[in-house]
């Protein structure tokens, strides 16, 4: 492409037109009107809009009119588009516009980091200019499959927080003392570079490699998952570090009895991580820093610094450690990602003996398997040491992180263990009698581990974690009243509207309590709890006007709540 392919015109409506080659990317009649045409085809739920294409920026203006101040990421292929449309319009409120982000030119895949953030569970739209992506089309192809994947991880971390969102708040208020002893990541950063990692993931191939795990331990640094870990001990191995990150009780229970098994290894855990993990293990807590606003506020107070860029999977977590520390090279076992010969789980794990005990002549454990196999619409997809393997939408949106990981560290050769699981793009195999050819470490893994177990705590990491939640309780105290006065006022300003008086002084009596929230602090806190309510509202009231008073009243009931729960969690786990 270059400056010379692009031609411009001058439409009926007399603005500028473009084509590209002979081919008009804007109509040669109207392009405003043909662009605000197009800003209809996005929701009003979007929360992230991916436009696919600049041309002239007709569109983009369009969906700025439309969607004031709503997050929009313009893509194009043509890195030198953006100077030439510039020169035909003025371009200012687009290129200018804090909300605008543009991506010119470069690897389609980098959209991904533009994509971070918005709010938890917002929709993400890719809204494709097909005159302009016709340029270029593989470029704006691999563009939609980069922003489907963010998609896809979005709306499961949606539903997720749905979900969660309660159980993360009383998992922090329980683990303020866990966080005020807990080892940062940061100050660990590469600490063993060049030192094999490997990694064991739950899958049913972790069998295969069970048997050699002590050998294994000599000569790499052996990180594994909770589900893992009993099996591991079995094997009559010791890892050196068990990732246990998911918030729920449930996931504890692989932990059962293995306390003394796991001995002084080091746990690698968010602030969210379900209480009972810390006692289940009694190793060092090494914390990767959450996103959810209690705990960051806890984590300020102790110190806490390093986040791993965790794919919502405990397997993640623990793979972009080993990338954290500096392993090279990295390999993962039990990362099958699939089903290898219909099963879910290694033997003998937590999740193949649950269906034996609780099945009966009714409801057998063959049912279960069965359905834990084909409920989520599993379908044959390529094998990492050829043919096919069964796997399913979910293990897609894993699969696609593993792979965008592994292509961006190829000199820390990747790979995965055995041929049997899904094949990940950018992770190569690497056998059994491969890895036991990698020579001892000797002294030098556990000098490092020891230092990481004995490093000091951050002096008055305790103290200022007790001040830390005096603070938030006082400011979530405030919260909750003024909510409360929220959900009065918007009632007696609809009251007042049924019965034809004028509400004026209810409004005005709600802008003031909307400032003291806006300037107050805790709304942070409670903020993320909401935000399937916020969205759900915000797009009724653009969808079918909504009634302003009501909506309000929705958003300070809920907010209320919200700031009650959390003083609930937070005063339990001071009485602890």
């Amino acid at each position: 492409m270059s400056a010379g392919d692009y031609e411009l015109a001058i439409s009926r409506s007399g603005t500028p037109t473009m084509s590209y080659r002979g081919r008009f990317i804007h109509s040669r009649f109207d392009p405003s009107k043909e662009a605000r045409r197009a800003a209809k085809e996005v929701p009003p739920t979007a929360s992230i809009i991916v436009l696919a294409g600049l041309g002239l920026g007709y569109v983009a203006q369009a969906l700025i009119d439309r969607f004031p101040g709503r997050k929009l990421i313009i893509a194009e292929a043509d890195p030198d588009l953006p100077a030439i449309a510039g020169r035909a319009r003025d371009l200012t409120g687009i290129f200018g516009n804090p909300a605008v982000s543009l991506m010119a030119g470069g690897s389609p895949g980098d959209v991904q980091e533009l994509l971070r953030g918005g709010p938890a569970g917002g929709e993400i739209f890719r809204l494709e200019w097909k005159a302009a992506a016709a340029v270029n089309p593989e470029w704006y192809t691999e563009l939609g499959q980069a922003v489907d994947e963010t998609a896809r991880r979005r709306e499961v971390n949606a539903r997720t927080l749905e979900r969660f969102g309660p159980l993360w708040v009383r998992n922090l208020a329980a683990n303020c003392g866990v966080i005020s002893r807990a080892v940062s990541l940061d100050p660990w950063k590469d600490c063993f570079s060049g030192i094999p990692a490997l990694v064991l993931a739950g899958g049913p191939s972790l069998e295969d490699i069970l048997p050699h795990l002590e050998v294994l331990s000599e000569s790499h640094l052996i990180i594994t998952v909770d589900t893992a870990l009993p099996a591991v001990l079995a094997s009559g191995a010791k890892p050196d570090i068990v990732a246990a990150v998911d918030p729920q009780y449930w996931n504890t229970r692989h932990l059962d009895r293995c306390r003394e098994g796991a001995g002084d290894a080091l746990v690698l855990a968010e602030s969210a991580t379900h209480p009972a993990v810390f006692r289940r293990l009694g190793g060092r807590p090494w914390l990767t820093r959450t996103r959810f606003p209690l705990g960051t506020v806890l984590e300020d107070a102790a110190g806490i610094s390093g986040e791993l860029r965790a794919g919502g999977s405990v397997a993640t977590a623990a793979w972009d450690l080993a990338r954290h520390l500096g392993c090279s090279p990295m390999s993962i076992a039990g990362l099958d990602l699939g089903f290898p010969g219909g099963r879910t789980h290694y033997a003998g794990s937590l999740s193949r003996k649950l269906p034996l005990v609780w099945s009966d002549r009714t409801n057998p454990a063959e049912d279960r398997f069965y359905h834990a196999l084909h409920d989520a619409g599993a379908r044959p997809v390529p094998a990492a040491g050829g043919g096919r393997i069964l796997s399913d939408g979910r293990m897609d949106v894993y699969a696609a992180w593993f792979a965008e990981s592994a292509l961006k560290l190829p000199d820390r050769l990747p790979s995965v263990v055995g041929g049997g699981g899904r094949r990940v793009d950018g992770m190569g195999m690497v056998s059994i009698p491969e890895l036991l050819e990698r020579p001892p470490l000797g002294r030098e893994k556990a000098a490092v581990l020891r230092n990481i177990r004995e490093s000091a705590v951050e002096e008055g990491a305790e103290g200022r974690l007790k001040s830390t939640v005096n603070l938030i309780l006082e400011s979530l105290a405030n919260l909750e009243s003024r909510a409360l006065d929220g959900v009065r006022t918007a009632a007696k300003a609809m009251d007042q509207l049924k019965n034809g008086k004028n509400p004026g002084g209810a409004i005005a009596e709600l802008d003031g309590i909307d400032q003291d929230i806006l300037t107050g602090n805790g709304r942070e806190l409670v903020s993320f709890l909401i935000q399937p309510l916020i969205l759900e509202i915000t797009s009724g009231a653009e969808s079918d006007g909504g009634n302003p008073l009501e909506t309000s009243g929705k958003l300070y009931r809920e907010m209320a709540d919200s700031a009650a729960y959390h003083i609930r969690q937070l005063r339990q786990a001071k009485t602890v």
